[in-house]
């Protein structure tokens, strides 16, 4: 027999469905109304911190100096907010590319039933400089956070007032630091291990395998991979005797953008011979750590063979005191500096002319006159500080090769048979990038940093 359920009972039925469907809504929905808002004697601090907090996110905690370490700073916010940066990351004891760095655009998460905005507000691409535990210092932004006074008027719940008008709330918000372990590379380097850690691949070719007696020819070297294109030493060439080799010209590109970064490294090679005969240069080598399979791996060319016969041909290039250089290249420099300098040649004259115009002075009569001789070291000098003709990050990538120069002199026994050869390689290689980055095009901040942070490693390595 059916049990009939009466009308009263059907409905009391109804109403404690929808009251179970509705208060757990309901009550899910008071921590999004209330967050904003603030009652009598409450801590503002601790109010703010769930709801207004910045994360830092790296994609590993322990990698070998060289590798690449993917860090990313987020902002969550779920709150009425208005702040601005005030300390930008610090990458001490790091090289560092900017991935991404817009904080205009967010995306929308739940965190426990809370709807945040998400700001990535960086994210960057860093290579551990030097063993040991290094550490990410923390990012300040200083906040207002707008937040509304709730007022009780009566009655026992303490959703039942009304609001008062807005209160900003100064906030400075903190990151916290972050340590990642950087580890040495293994100890049982090859003999001409570059430096490089990564994946990388080697290419070279040469123009021509026969040439007339001063005929120029070309080796082009290429380098392409990816990994810390900011201290690698390029293969060295073994020229047989008799050949005369001129400055390279450098081509290079990268992609900031790839992870890890990616470049490729070209560059061409001039060189002629006087005498005829048969000529060959050895493999090129290339050595590389792979942290992918934590291991030392080589890549090679072959060699280079050409010879030289016939009528000798007139070359296009001039011999200096530093070795041979392309003469356009060569005079396009001396410009540069000859300009500055009959520039401050002729603001002395002008200053001169304007001096012999005003009335002696008693007092200098009979002070014996300068000669020509007497004001040579000063013109020197004046000449000398023309190169501030050099702006921009050019500027300071000069005031590094004047330290270096400086440095070297003070330190002789850095270049002396008895001490490492890696030292003495390191250090031509870091002067050679500061000639590079002064004569060629202008250089982007990172590199700049980067060749700083590269010196300054270099000299606490060798200090005393």
């Amino acid at each position: 027999m059916n049990k009939i359920i009466s009308p009263h009972r059907s409905l009391l039925l109804l109403i404690s469905l929808v009251w179970l469907i509705a208060f757990p809504l309901y009550t899910a929905a008071q921590p999004q109304e209330n967050r904003g808002t603030i009652k009598k004697e409450e801590d503002l601090k601790r109010k703010i911190e769930p709801y207004f907090y910045m994360a830092v996110e790296v994609d590993k905690t322990s990698a070998w100096m060289g590798e690449y370490i993917i860090a990313t700073y987020k902002l969550y916010v779920a709150l009425d907010i208005q702040g601005k940066v005030t300390k930008a990351p610090s990458y001490r004891g790091f090289a560092s590319y900017d991935i991404q760095n817009n904080a205009e655009s967010y995306a929308v998460e739940q965190i426990r039933g809370v709807p945040f905005k998400v700001y990535t507000i960086k994210k960057v691409q860093l290579f551990g400089l030097q063993p040991g535990l290094q550490r990410l210092e923390p990012v300040e932004l200083e906040a207002v956070v707008r937040l509304q006074k709730w007022e009780n008027i009566g009655g026992s719940s303490a959703n039942y007032g009304y609001v008062q008008a807005d209160t900003l709330v100064p906030y400075i918000l903190k990151s916290r630091p972050v340590s990642i372990e950087v580890r040495p590379l293994p100890e049982s380097q090859p003999e001409n291990f570059s430096g490089a850690v990564g994946q990388y691949k080697i290419t070279a070719a040469i123009s021509s395998n026969s040439l007339a007696p001063g005929e120029t020819g070309y080796i082009t070297l290429k380098i392409f991979g990816s990994g810390n294109w900011h201290d690698i030493m390029l293969p060295k060439i073994n020229w047989p005797q008799g050949v005369e080799v001129f400055e390279p010209t450098w081509k290079e590109e990268i992609r900031k953008e790839a992870i890890p970064l990616y470049k490729e490294q070209t560059l061409r090679f001039p060189f002629t011979v006087k005498k005829k005969g048969a000529y060959t240069v050895p493999k090129l080598i290339f050595t590389f750590f792979n942290p992918a399979i934590d291991t030392y791996q080589t890549v090679e060319t072959g060699s280079f063979e050409w010879t030289v016969t016939g009528e000798a041909v007139k070359r296009a290039f001039t011999q200096t005191d530093s070795g041979a250089i392309d003469f356009t290249k060569w005079f396009t420099r001396i410009l540069l500096v000859l300009i500055p300098v009959a520039v401050v040649l002729l603001l002395m004259l002008l200053y001169q002319s304007k001096k012999k115009k005003q009335p002696v002075n008693s007092m200098y009569i009979g002070r014996k006159h300068d000669t020509e001789k007497d004001n040579l070291p000063q013109k020197q000098d004046m000449a000398v500080k023309s190169s501030a003709f050099l702006i921009g990050h050019k500027k300071t990538v000069e005031t590094i090769r004047k330290d270096m120069a400086i440095w070297k002199q003070n330190n002789p026994a850095l270049f002396s048979e008895d001490l490492s050869k890696n030292a003495a390689a390191s250090f031509a290689k870091l002067y050679a990038k500061t000639q590079q980055m002064i004569y060629g095009p202008e250089p982007e901040k990172a590199e700049t940093e980067q060749l700083e942070a590269g010196w300054r490693l270099f000299k606490n390595q060798h200090a005393g």
